[in-house]
């Protein structure tokens, strides 16, 4: 439900908690992260009456260069919780679990795509190939097969991957930790 209120008050992209994690690695008190606009008090008003009297934001980066993120929301509904300044242990706990829980999804989330899309080592030989900056040609050379097949291929993956472009295919599969 909480979830569900916060959409509907303040797309994600402008939610402050979201927007600090989205710029920051730092764990941080959310009381410290202002809330300017209209849109925004209310999205903290909204998690204040579900419970999170007070929160911890925890940013987690993917790593891998590709611009990714991901947040761990901590409340509590004791206000103030995690406003004094001895929170460095909770910092550095936070910390390990928002990875580990990252971690934890990243892997899953790889595992359902490479399921559902049903790509084969050879899909993946040509996404890594794609991504390292390959021409066609270059990837015909590499594995051993025809340009026609390679841009064959390439029609497939895209269509599994919900893709336009192929090079749009091997940013996705990299996002994914496919390839």
């Amino acid at each position: 439900l909480w979830g569900y209120a916060q959409h509907r008050a303040c797309p994600l992209e402008i939610h402050p908690w979201f927007a600090y994690a989205s710029e920051h690695f730092r764990p941080i008190a959310a009381s410290r992260i202002a809330a300017e606009a209209v849109q925004q008090r209310e999205a903290v008003a909204i998690a204040h009456q579900h419970g999170f009297s007070s929160a911890f934001i925890v940013p987690t980066p993917t790593g891998g260069g590709l611009g990714g993120f991901g947040v761990l929301w901590l409340g509590s509904g004791l206000q103030g919780e995690f406003d004094h300044e001895d929170t460095h242990v909770v910092r550095v706990l936070a910390r390990t679990l928002a990875m580990e829980l990252h971690e934890w999804f990243a892997n899953e989330t790889r595992d359902w795509l490479l399921h559902s899309a049903g790509l084969q080592p050879g899909d993946l030989q040509l996404l890594a190939l794609e991504r390292r900056g390959l021409s066609t040609k270059a990837i015909a050379q590499a594995t051993g097969l025809s340009a026609v097949s390679v841009h064959s291929r390439f029609q497939r993956i895209n269509a599994r991957l919900a893709c336009s472009r192929r090079k749009d295919a091997a940013r996705r599969a990299a996002e994914y930790g496919l390839i």
